[in-house]
C-alpha cells in the first residue's frame, strides 16, 4: 500500500562548504549536483539523498546543499543500515505525549521504527463486587518524543505476556452503546497536571483489557507500538475532517493502518503499556495535524458522545 512520488530537484551549484554543524563530519564533500526528492508514505516526509548517501527529511521537499551548510537541520539519527538522516524541522522533547509540545507528524512517522515493546506493569486498582479504584495517569519522567506508533502486524511482547493485534482483514463489527466512555473515572483531565506541566489529552481509568471502541468514523493512520510513551497506541483521521485522534496505551489492537473504521466500531482492548502508572486509556483529539502542538481540549466533543 504503500506510494512513493519523485519530484526532481533543480540543480544547485555551489563553490565550497562552511560546515557549521557538530554532525556536519558525516557529509563533507557532497558535491552540488542534481537530486531527487521522493515523498514516502512509510515516513510521511520528503527525503532527498545526497551523493553521499545521507538522508535529509523536509516537510515540504525543498531541501538545498546550502540548508546543510548553514547547519539548518534540527536534528540527526543515523538508522539501522548506517544512514545518516537529517531533519529539517523542528523536534521538540516530551513526557508520554503530555508535558511539552511534540514533534511534527512527519518527524514522528520518520523515526519511530522499532517494534520493541516496554511494558511498565504498575498496576493501581482493585475490582470488587463491581466496584474497582484506580490511580491510574501518563507517567511523567525521563524526555521522550511524542510517538507515532510502529509498524503494524506483529505481537508485542509486554513482560511474559503479548499485546496482541487481531486483523484478519476483516472489519470489527463489536459496536459500543452511546456514551460508553462515561461510565469510567477521569483521572487526569486535559490541560495542566496539578504536579506541572501541560497534559494533552484526557486520561480515564478502566480495568485493563476493558474494550476500547471509536468515537468516530474514520481512517486509521497507524496502529502499533509507540517508543514514545504511547504504548500500543491507534492513530485515527475523523471522516472528512482534518481532524486527528490519539488512542494510548492499550493492550490489544483490533485495526490496522488503512483501516475504515466506523463510530462504535471495538478498535482494541485498554491497557497500561508505555509510558503509565496504571491501567487507564489516554485520548487526545488534534485539529490541523497529528502532535501535542495540534492538541484540542476533548470534552465538548466527549460530551455528546
Amino acid at each position: 500500500m504503500k506510494k512513493v512520488t519523485a519530484a526532481t530537484i533543480a540543480t544547485i551549484g555551489f563553490a565550497t562548504f562552511g560546515l557549521m554543524h557538530g554532525d556536519a563530519e558525516a557529509s563533507e564533500g557532497i558535491q552540488p549536483s542534481a537530486y531527487t526528492t521522493t515523498f514516502s508514505e512509510e515516513t510521511n516526509d520528503y527525503i532527498t539523498i545526497d551523493a553521499h548517501g545521507n538522508y535529509h527529511h523536509t516537510i515540504d521537499g525543498n531541501w538545498d546543499v546550502s540548508m546543510f551548510e548553514q547547519g539548518l537541520y534540527q536534528s540527526s539519527y543515523t538508522d539501522a543500515s548506517g544512514h545518516m538522516h537529517y531533519v529539517y524541522y523542528t523536534q521538540t522533547f516530551q513526557n508520554d505525549n503530555s508535558d511539552t509540545p511534540s514533534q511534527s507528524h512527519e518527524a514522528i512517522q520518520a523515526q519511530n521504527r522499532n517494534n520493541q515493546s516496554q511494558y511498565n506493569a504498575s498496576q493501581a486498582y482493585t475490582q470488587s463486587q463491581g466496584n474497582w479504584h484506580v490511580n491510574a495517569t501518563d507517567q511523567t519522567g525521563n524526555g521522550t518524543q511524542g510517538g507515532r506508533t510502529a509498524s503494524y502486524g506483529m505481537s508485542q511482547q509486554q513482560s511474559g505476556g503479548n499485546a496482541q493485534q487481531n486483523h484478519d482483514g476483516t472489519s470489527n463489527t463489536s459496536q459500543a452503546a452511546s456514551g460508553w466512555l462515561k461510565k469510567y473515572p477521569k483521572w487526569q483531565p486535559y490541560g495542566q497536571y496539578t504536579t506541572g506541566g501541560a497534559h494533552y489529552g484526557v486520561d480515564y481509568g478502566m480495568p485493563e483489557n476493558t474494550p476500547v471502541y471509536s468515537f468516530t468514523d474514520g481512517k486509521v493512520i497507524d496502529s502499533g507500538w509507540s517508543n514514545y510513551g504511547g504504548g500500543n497506541q491507534i492513530t485515527i483521521q475523523e471522516a472528512n475532517s482534518n481532524y486527528y485522534q490519539w488512542y494510548m496505551h492499550m493492550n490489544q489492537l483490533n485495526v490496522q493502518a488503512g483501516d475504515t473504521v466506523k463510530k462504535g466500531q471495538q478498535i482494541g482492548l485498554s491497557g497500561s503499556t508505555g509510558n503509565s502508572t496504571g491501567p487507564h486509556l489516554h485520548f487526545q483529539r488534534m485539529s490541523g495535524g497529528i502532535g501535542n502542538q495540534y492538541a484540542v481540549n476533548p470534552d465538548n466533543y466527549l460530551a455528546n458522545q
